[in-house]
C-alpha cells in the first residue's frame, strides 16, 4: 500500500499564485518499503509559477528539494523533476552540497521556533537548469532518489521544496553576501520503511 501525504495548506498554495515559487502538492512512494542502503522513489506533484523571473541569468530559479531525516537517510542522484514534460522537463535533479548549506536557514525559518534547529546533516538536489513555469493550475510530476539508511528499520524524513534565485553567475551563494534568494515552503513530514538495515545500538 502506498504511502500519501494530502495537499499542503491553501496559505502555501495562495503564495504560489501571488508570488511566483514552487511548491509540493502530494507525496507518495513508488514502493511501500526501501531497501537498506539501496535508493527508492519518492513521486511527488508539484504547483509552479515563475512569470516573474526571466528564463536564464540574470535572474534565473531552480527548484530544489532539501532533506532531513533522523537515521541518516539522503537524496541521490537520478531524480527528475517535470517528469511528462508539463513545462520545462523532464530535467534532472543532481546533488549540491552548496544549496544544501546555504538553503539550510531559509528552510529552518518554516518550522516552527520549538522545533528549530534539526537541519544538520541535510542534503539537497536541485534542477541543472534553470526552470520555467507559466501556470500555477498545471501540476507536475517529480520523481525525488532517496537512498535509505543502512541501519534500522524505518527512518523519519522532512522533506522541504523551494526555489534558488540565481542573480545570474550560475553559482549558489550565500544570500546575506550576494543577490542570491532561497525561498522555502515548510516541510512535508514523513517515515519510510526500510528492509534488511542493520540492527540500532
Amino acid at each position: 500500500m502506498k504511502k500519501a501525504i494530502a495537499a499542503g495548506t491553501l496559505a502555501v498554495g495562495l503564495a504560489v499564485v501571488l508570488s511566483g515559487c514552487f511548491v509540493m502538492r502530494t507525496l507518495t512512494y513508488k514502493d511501500d518499503t526501501f531497501k537498506a542502503g539501496e535508493k527508492g522513489i519518492a513521486k511527488i506533484t508539484v504547483a509552479g509559477d515563475t512569470t516573474d523571473v526571466m528564463r536564464g541569468p540574470p535572474p534565473a530559479e531552480y527548484p530544489f528539494f532539501l532533506l532531513v531525516t533522523e537515521g541518516g537517510s539522503t537524496l541521490a542522484n537520478g531524480g527528475k523533476f517535470d517528469t511528462e514534460g508539463v513545462f520545462d522537463g523532464p530535467v534532472p535533479l543532481v546533488k549540491d552540497a552548496t544549496i544544501a548549506e546555504f538553503a539550510a536557514d531559509p528552510c529552518e525559518e518554516t518550522v516552527p521556533v520549538a522545533r528549530r534547529g534539526i537541519l544538520d546533516d541535510q542534503t539537497a538536489v536541485v534542477t541543472e537548469d534553470p526552470f520555467v513555469a507559466s501556470n500555477p493550475r498545471k501540476f507536475m510530476d517529480v520523481k525525488l532518489q532517496i537512498r535509505a539508511t543502512e541501519t534500522g528499520n524505518a527512518d523519519g524524513l522532512g522533506i522541504f521544496m523551494g526555489s534558488w534565485v540565481d542573480d545570474g553567475d550560475g553559482v549558489p551563494e550565500d544570500e546575506d553576501a550576494t543577490d542570491d534568494r532561497y525561498a522555502c515552503q515548510p516541510p512535508y513530514a514523513s517515515v519510510i520503511r526500510i528492509k534488511g538495515g542493520d540492527p540500532v545500538h
